[in-house]
């Protein structure tokens, strides 16, 4: 069927288009026509045999067969892509081919990779974007049920921003049976059991505790934000699985609909790189650049929290006790 199409197309050509061969020599559109219908029958023959086949690939493989005839890549210029002879999404199909095939060379070895003192970089199971509060939490909780985590971070230094200083008690519950309560040892974090409003045109004020259970009143913490973070890192650090990688995510890969890794711009070589996983968390903070991408909709904010800067703290805490 490809060669009839490939053969009526030149007879119409030939036929119809007399401006063609004003512009052009005949040998040339001969040849092009030929490419073109070997191309075709080539591409219908993959098919048959792959049993899978996309219409791009269909469009782009006699292309670059035809980009073999030097006249065409004046009409046709290559793109980056094709001049450099890779593809995001081969990368990280090829990095997984590599991958399956090291699992396998040393399954089939007799010793060890510790034993012979050889490593083999593969791809990790999950790569986070960020490491914040979810991030580092997330990934020290997937560490340790066996997935390799690596996480990306765009800046690992301590953060120095009044942000998220209050942990409700559902937080710090939530924490708890993450096994990540120890995050909070040596923060200076002070235990908070409730809120107190001022009204300002009364001049009185409410105090509104967190409800009790089981004859103990839930407690919430309050302490420096970065200090925090740098506790949820240490906890994912201390796990085996977890590397973390300082760098900008810049782009996340996609591969029939859906995500297959990062590309990332390394903070130290500022060189482009990828990371290829079966899961990608996007836990990049408030700011996200890749939120309207990933959800539709807009955030609505419901309520505004007011907070005030203590200083001396320490020094009033025991003069009051």
């Amino acid at each position: 069927m490809w060669t009839f199409l490939g053969i009526a197309s030149f007879t119409y050509l030939y036929k119809k288009s007399d401006t063609v061969w004003s512009f052009a020599h005949r040998e040339l559109l001969v040849a092009a026509v030929l490419f073109l219908t070997a191309g075709l029958l080539l591409s219908y023959i993959r098919y048959r045999q792959e049993h899978k086949l996309r219409l791009r690939q269909l469009l782009t493989f006699p292309l670059s067969l035809l980009s073999f005839v030097p006249v065409i890549n004046h009409f046709i210029p290559q793109t980056s892509a094709q001049r450099s002879g890779s593809h995001p999404e081969e990368t990280c199909r090829k990095s997984r081919r590599i991958r399956k095939r090291a699992d396998a060379e040393i399954s089939a070895a007799t010793g060890s990779a510790s034993a012979s003192g050889s490593t083999v970089d593969q791809d990790p199971d999950v790569v986070v974007v960020g490491a914040g509060v979810l991030g580092s939490a997330i990934a020290a909780v997937l560490a340790r049920d066996g997935r390799k985590v690596t996480v990306v971070e765009r800046d690992l230094k301590e953060p120095d921003r009044i942000v998220g200083e209050l942990l409700q008690p559902g937080g710090y519950t939530a924490l708890k049976e993450l096994g990540l309560q120890g995050s909070l040892e040596g923060l200076d974090a002070h235990e908070v059991k409730g809120y107190v409003i001022h009204d300002l045109g009364s001049s009185t004020e409410v105090e509104l505790s967190y409800p009790q259970q089981e004859e103990n009143i839930k407690s919430g913490w309050a302490f420096h934000h970065g200090r925090f973070i740098m506790g949820l890192r240490r906890a994912a650090l201390a796990e085996p699985n977890v590397t973390f990688v300082e760098g900008t995510v810049t782009s996340l890969q996609e591969e029939d609909g859906s995500i297959t890794g990062v590309q990332y711009k390394d903070k130290e070589t500022e060189e482009i790189k990828e990371i290829c996983a079966a899961l990608t968390v996007v836990a990049d903070g408030c700011f996200s650049k890749f939120r309207k991408s990933l959800v539709s909709g807009k955030a609505r904010v419901s309520s505004h929290f007011v907070g005030c800067l203590m200083k001396m703290l320490r020094d009033f805490v025991t003069a009051k006790s």
